[in-house]
C-alpha cells in the first residue's frame, strides 16, 4: 500500500491542527482496514489545501 500526501501550506491554530490530524488518521486507518481488505496494494491520497483562509483536505482510495 502506498500513502501519497500532496502538500501545500497550511496554517491552523492548534486546537483544529489537533483535530485534523485525528480525522485524517481516522480515514487512513478505516481505508486501510476496509477499503483495501484482502489487497496488498492500492494508494490513500491526502492533499490538505489552502484555498483563501479556508482550509480543505481531500482524502481519497483506490481500493
Amino acid at each position: 500500500m502506498t500513502l501519497a500526501v500532496h502538500l501545500d501550506q497550511v496554517q491552523l491554530p492548534i486546537e483544529q491542527a489537533i483535530l485534523l490530524g485525528l480525522i485524517v488518521g481516522e480515514l487512513v486507518s478505516n481505508s486501510m482496514k476496509h477499503a483495501f481488505f484482502g489487497q496488498d496494494h492500492g494508494t490513500i491520497h491526502i492533499s490538505p489545501r489552502d484555498n483563501s483562509g479556508i482550509c480543505t483536505i481531500e482524502v481519497k482510495y483506490d481500493g
